[in-house]
C-alpha cells in the first residue's frame, strides 16, 4: 500500500446466488457481465451444491457459509490491493469488503447503491433471503448463534448509502440509530454524495452498486426491481468522478438477472467505466 505502482484490479466472480431466493436468475447474469467483459482470468469463487434448507432463519445456509469461506481463502491466497467484484446477490459483498476493510482500515469509506438497505439480521428478516443482510453482517462482525462472521468489522461512519427506497422497518431503525446519511433525491444525489465524500476527507472508497438501484423503466433485468430508481448515465458519471477524486479500491455489479448482451445496453455507460478501471 506504500508502493507509487499503479495497480490493476482483477476480475473477482462471484456467482452466489443462493442468498437470493430459491432459483439462480443472478448466476445467469453474472456470467452475462463476465461474458462482456471477456475476461478469461478472473478469480472465481467456487460454489457449494449444499441443500437449499433454512437454518437460523437463513435460506441455504450451509452452502452460503461454505461460499463465504471459499470467497475469504481465495482474497488471503491472492491478496490483491484493488478488485472489481461481479456477483449474484449482494451477500457476495462480505468477503471482499471484510478482506479490504482489513487492508485499509477506517480510511475506508463504502458507498452502497441500492434500493435495498441490506441491513436485516436473521431475526429481523421476513424473507430468510441473506442478500438482504450483508451490511449488517459487515457492520455487526457476526450474527449470534450462528458461523457467519467477519474478522474485519466496519463502523457505520464508513457507511454512506444512496438509492434506497425498499426498507424494512428495522432497517430504517438501524439508519436512524446509527445515523448513516442515506442519499435518495433523484435529481441531486450525485453533487449531494460527492459533496458528503469531500466534507469526510475521503481517502480510500470502495463502491457497492446494486443494479436495482437503477430505475427499471430503463433496466429492468434485475432480480428485485424497485420503481422510481437511478438514472445509468448518473450513476456512471457518479463512479467515473469517484474515480477521479479518490483512491477507489473496489467496484462491485450484483443482482442482475440480464441473459443477452443487448439486455445490458441500457448500462453501457457503467460497464465502460468498470472495463477502463480494470485496465488502467
Amino acid at each position: 500500500m506504500t508502493s507509487n505502482r499503479p495497480i490493476q484490479p482483477p476480475l473477482l466472480h462471484f456467482p452466489q446466488w443462493q442468498g437470493s431466493g430459491l432459483t439462480n436468475e443472478v448466476q445467469i447474469g453474472v456470467q452475462t457481465l463476465r461474458d462482456y467483459f471477456h475476461e478469461t482470468t478472473a478469480l472465481s469463487v467456487q460454489l457449494s451444491f449444499g441443500p437449499l434448507t433454512r437454518l437460523h432463519n437463513i435460506i441455504a445456509y450451509q452452502p452460503l457459509l461454505t461460499q463465504l469461506q471459499n470467497a475469504k481463502n481465495l482474497l488471503e491466497q491472492n491478496q490483491p490491493e484493488k478488485l472489481v467484484l461481479i456477483a449474484g446477490d449482494c451477500a457476495a459483498e462480505v468477503a471482499p469488503v471484510d478482506y479490504l476493510n482489513k487492508l485499509y482500515g477506517e480510511q475506508l469509506t463504502i458507498v452502497w447503491l441500492d434500493a435495498h438497505g441490506d441491513l436485516n439480521t436473521p431475526e429481523s428478516s421476513e424473507s430468510g433471503h441473506f442478500h438482504g443482510m450483508p451490511l449488517r453482517l459487515l457492520l455487526d462482525g457476526e450474527f449470534g448463534g450462528t458461523n457467519m462472521k467477519v474478522s474485519s468489522p466496519i463502523e457505520s461512519s464508513q457507511v454512506l448509502l444512496a438509492g434506497l427506497r425498499d426498507l424494512d422497518t428495522p432497517e430504517n431503525t438501524f439508519i436512524s440509530e446509527n445515523s448513516i446519511p442515506v442519499f435518495t433525491d433523484i435529481i441531486n444525489w450525485k453533487q449531494q454524495l460527492l459533496d458528503k465524500l469531500l466534507e469526510r476527507n475521503t481517502k480510500y472508497l470502495y463502491i457497492h452498486l446494486d443494479l436495482d438501484v437503477l430505475d427499471p423503466d430503463i433496466f429492468p433485468a434485475v432480480k428485485c426491481p424497485s420503481p422510481n430508481g437511478f438514472n445509468p448515465k448518473t450513476v456512471a458519471k457518479f463512479i467515473q468522478q469517484a474515480i477521479n477524486d479518490y483512491d477507489v479500491i473496489g467496484l462491485s455489479l450484483t443482482e442482475t438477472i440480464a441473459e443477452t448482451q443487448q439486455q445490458l445496453e441500457p448500462i453501457e455507460d457503467i460497464l465502460g467505466v468498470y472495463k477502463n478501471y480494470l485496465t488502467s
